[in-house]
Parts: C-alpha cells; sequence; structure tokens
C-alpha cells in the first residue's frame, strides 16, 4: 500500500517523521538511534563501494589502453579494430564518470541523514571539522581540504575526452574520405545520445517533484 509521506524542509520535520514509526513498545529516541547506526553503517558501504567501482572501471579502462596500445605499435595497424578499442575505452570512462556522480550523490545522502540525527547520541562529532589556522594551497606538503571524489569526477571526464580524442583519430584513419568537422559532429550526437539513454534508463526512482525539500521520498516501483 501506497503512503503519502510530507516532505521534510528542515530538521525537526526530519525527526518528527521517526514518530509514525513508533508504537507502545518503541520510544522514538530508541528509533533515531537505530536509524544512527544504519546511517554510520551504509555511509562506510557506500564509501567502500565508491572504491571498488573506481578499481573495477580502472581494470577495463587500462586493458583497453594496453589494447589500443598493442594494435597501434602492431606492424599492420588495423584503424577498424583501434575504433572497436576506443568506443569500449570512451564507454567504460564515460560510464565511469556517471557512477562517481552517482556514488557521491548517495554518500552525500547518508552524510546528511548522520548530520541530522547525531547530535543528542554523539554530539556534533561528524559534522563538526577541525580548520587549521592557516591553509595554504601552494605548500606542497601540507594538508588541503581538496574533495577526493571531484578529482575522481574530473579524472573520469578527462579520460573520457581522451578516448574521443582517439575515436576520431580511428574514424579518420578508417573512413577517410569523411570529413573531420563531420566526424565530430558524429561523435558529439553519439555521445548525446548515450548521455539522453543514461538518463532515462539509469537514472534513479528519485522524484525531480518536491525540489524545496530537504528530503523526499523515492517512488517504489
Amino acid at each position: 500500500m501506497d503512503m503519502d509521506y510530507p516532505p521534510i524542509n528542515n530538521r525537526e520535520d526530519y525527526l518528527k517523521s521517526f514518530r509514525s514509526g513508533t508504537d507502545e513498545t518503541t520510544k522514538k529516541d530508541d528509533l533515531q538511534f537505530e536509524a544512527l547506526k544504519f546511517a554510520l553503517d551504509i555511509r562506510k558501504f557506500e564509501i567502500d563501494l565508491y572504491w571498488k567501482r573506481a578499481t573495477y572501471f580502472w581494470a577495463f579502462i587500462a586493458a583497453s589502453f594496453a589494447g589500443y596500445f598493442a594494435l597501434i605499435n602492431a606492424n599492420s595497424q588495423h584503424w577498424k579494430h583501434i575504433l572497436i578499442v576506443s568506443v569500449l575505452g570512451f564507454l567504460f570512462s564515460y560510464c565511469w564518470y556517471f557512477v562517481n556522480r552517482g556514488s557521491k550523490f548517495w554518500q552525500n545522502n547518508w552524510e546528511r541523514h548522520v548530520d541530522y540525527l547525531e547530535d543528542e547520541w554523539i554530539g556534533p562529532l561528524y559534522k563538526t571539522v577541525h580548520k587549521p589556522r592557516t591553509i595554504n594551497f601552494l605548500n606542497p606538503i601540507s594538508a588541503y581540504p581538496i574533495s577526493v571524489s571531484k578529482i575522481n569526477q574530473a579524472l573520469s571526464l578527462l579520460v573520457s575526452i581522451i578516448w574521443m580524442i582517439l575515436i576520431s583519430e580511428a574514424l579518420s584513419r578508417s573512413f577517410p574520405y569523411i570529413d573531420l568537422g563531420f566526424i565530430i559532429l558524429i561523435e558529439l550526437t553519439a555521445i548525446a545520445i548515450f548521455t539522453l539513454m543514461l538518463f532515462f534508463l539509469c537514472r534513479s526512482a528519485l522524484p525531480l517533484k518536491n525540489e524545496d525539500s530537504i528530503f523526499v521520498t523515492r517512488e517504489l516501483k
């Protein structure tokens, strides 16, 4: 049976949402404490999955680069085979980029749960960050609050662009009678179509409505 969950716009609304799950034998505080433990565990699980996925994609991308350079260094260069390897390398890299974005979204989701639940039990431990008196980005040996996940996203996007350049080269060698501008147009069109396919086929069930709410309820399908 579908339930109509009200939108959550602040921490008070968030904590009120736990009252609907209580009964005479279960205290609201106990439910919130259990929720905090689950949120911490799932956040840790999401981080573990994040790096496992990165390793998974890097293995396929490295294999694609190895296959590409092996074909390039062969005595007889088969550009159509090189084109296939380049397309595979791009697909793995581009999917890795979107997987990075998705992983970061769900990690942030559980971090927000911890932010809202932790105060009464462990204080503002997780959301309190120590800030040094000086933070110098130009000092090569000092710590700096750089987002590791954003670097991964930028790297995956850069690798995708490199594969796009290699695909252009393979296309121009495989079909020398096609103009370079038309090849670039073909690439951009194919990427746009593939991106739309990822959006419509792989998007989570998270609703696009209730944009002003801090939390929304996923659509059950």
